[in-house]
């Protein structure tokens, strides 16, 4: 908790880090949260828009649809940016956060908005047909859901997020409740949290309020002008779309819901689901799920979103604001219950979603490292399990094996004579190679980490290694035995290295011939290894 509050502190640094306790989301009690790490860069022109909505904040903020004894007294500017994540160890990664997750030091202290911004980029790049979407729809949203989720991620963050305050007995008791009319009868005692009380429903709760005030405020032409949409033409399609995709989000949801034990599994689903139902229930024609063959879809009239549908979400948010500022979570249970119930059409509805379902996306980690010239160089890797698999040695080094099959280690001190070969097999995900080489060229080693061209009578390849060690081995025709070797991919091309599970050794012509017939032989520097460009990027 501490560590939160001295990170709230820590406005606009360049580099955004955040390690510990963080999320609840996958604790049915809503209080034991998941450790996770955050390391990224900030995207400082993305971050302009933001910070002109947190500019714009304490004029939205009276927009929403509850009484001021509802909100905070005073609007803590919050530090809100957009990142490109470099590594974010996690179970899930999402295109924004609002933390920290403790009521006292939000209050207290204030909060941190963060748009993961390379994230959402990445998130709609398929071109396929959007599964539940009419044909008339598909191309707007293809090529504007990105836009329009950027909107819906600023404001569920900012002021959905950011919005509302908890009443205890003395505030409570001296503010009238908009549902009843009456004074309140239920709040906070000492002690008492809003995960703690509303439990495991908080977090779906929490999200559903969060989304329904993006799309309630995602209507307010000025919010939209901040996100760069000009004309009223743009301004109805962003709109149009967001609520589309908010609708769309409730069907696909149903995934997440469990039949046999009659409950959700996502909180983002869950609370995506109850705004479908809200928006279905408000009748007038305004949104249906109509029957299409073996399939289903979503039709909505976009003439009637600033009347009928935002009339609609703003009651259901009123209700989800109110309901939670007075810990009232019997009512919250029966609202949410009755909002998410899952009856026997909903079930064959699943059944589509379910048939129609594709595989998540894969998100692989980044690398960065150190260049020749002391720069930092970002690795990206395929978006899949290899690429997966070759980013997480990228982190964490080669790993020591045990010998192929299981074999147990030599006894008594004996050691397996290694096997050495030749850069025949020096390829993109080549490891493990034992090879004698001879210095062809070196760079001048005034950097911390420099390259050597070396060979043998197959061909090049350029390897990197430390100052240190360049100055000892530049010169050309120096012989090299290298332990354990292995390739990493420099911006699509072969580098050679030898960690610290290998060994370089620096040998005379008579040691290189006990290990390679002949030694390296002459280096073929027309056959050179590093030239070609391989593609890393998924």
């Amino acid at each position: 908790k501490e560590s939160h509050r001295k990170w709230v502190k820590d406005m606009g640094p360049a580099v955004e880090t955040n390690i510990g306790f963080i999320e609840n989301y996958r604790d049915g009690f809503g209080e034991r949260a998941e450790f996770e790490g955050l390391v990224s860069a900030v995207n400082r022109e993305q971050s302009k828009k933001f910070d002109e909505l947190v500019g714009r904040a304490e004029t939205l903020l009276p927009k929403l649809p509850w009484p001021k004894e509802f909100e905070k007294p005073s609007f803590t500017r919050p530090d809100f940016t957009a990142l490109d994540v470099i590594t974010f160890a996690n179970s899930g990664v999402p295109v924004g956060i609002n933390i920290p997750n403790y009521d006292e030091v939000r209050k207290e202290v204030g909060f941190k908005n963060v748009h993961l911004h390379n994230v959402l980029a990445s998130r709609f790049v398929s071109k396929d047909d959007i599964p539940f979407i009419r044909a008339e729809d598909q191309e707007m949203m293809k090529t504007k859901r990105t836009a329009s989720f950027e909107v819906q991620v600023g404001l569920h963050e900012l002021l959905g997020h950011g919005s509302g305050q908890l009443l205890y007995e003395e505030e409570a008791k001296k503010v009238t409740n908009p549902l009843t009319g009456k004074p309140c009868e239920s709040w906070y005692n000492q002690g008492q949290t809003w995960s703690s009380v509303f439990q495991g429903l908080a977090s779906s709760w929490e999200e559903c309020r969060a989304e329904a005030v993006g799309i309630y405020l995602g209507v307010e032409r000025d919010v939209l002008e901040i996100f760069g949409f000009k004309t009223k033409e743009e301004q109805d399609d962003i709109i149009y779309c967001n609520w589309l995709q908010m609708a769309h989000a409730g069907v696909v949801g149903l995934e997440f819901y469990s039949p046999e034990h009659k409950r959700w599994g996502q909180a983002h689903m869950h609370a995506r689901f109850a705004l479908l139902n809200v928006m279905i229930r408000a009748g007038e024609g305004f949104c249906e799920l109509e029957t299409k063959g073996d399939s289903v879809e979503v039709k909505m009239d976009r003439s009637k979103i600033e009347t009928v549908g935002k009339k609609a979400v703003g009651d259901f948010l009123m209700k989800l604001n109110v309901l939670k500022a007075t810990a009232d979570v019997k009512a919250g249970e029966e609202l949410f219950g009755d909002m998410t119930k899952v009856d026997d059409g909903w079930l064959k509805t699943r059944d589509i979603v379910l048939a129609n379902k594709k595989p998540r996306p894969v998100y692989v980690q980044a690398h960065t490292e150190l260049n020749a010239s002391g720069g930092v160089d970002c690795l990206e890797f395929k978006a899949d399990a290899k690429g997966m698999i070759a980013s997480m040695q990228y982190h964490f080094g080669l790993p020591k094996r045990a010998p192929r099959g299981g074999a147990a280690p030599a006894q008594d001190g004996a050691k397996k004579k290694a096997r050495f070969g030749s850069l025949k097999g020096c390829k993109p995900d080549a490891q493990g190679m034992n090879l004698v080489v001879a210095v062809v060229s070196a760079e001048d080693p005034t950097d911390a980490i420099t390259e050597l061209k070396v060979g043998d009578s197959f061909g090049v390849v350029t390897m990197k290694c430390k100052k240190e060690e360049a100055a000892a081995w530049r010169e050309p025709g120096t012989l090299l035995l290298l332990r354990n070797a292995h390739v990493r991919m420099f911006k699509g091309h072969i580098r050679l290295i030898v960690d610290q599970w290998g060994k370089v050794q620096k040998v005379t012509a008579e040691e290189a011939e006990e290990f390679v017939k002949g030694g390296p032989g002459e280096p073929k520097t027309a056959n050179d290894l590093s030239a070609t460009e391989y593609e890393l990027k998924g």
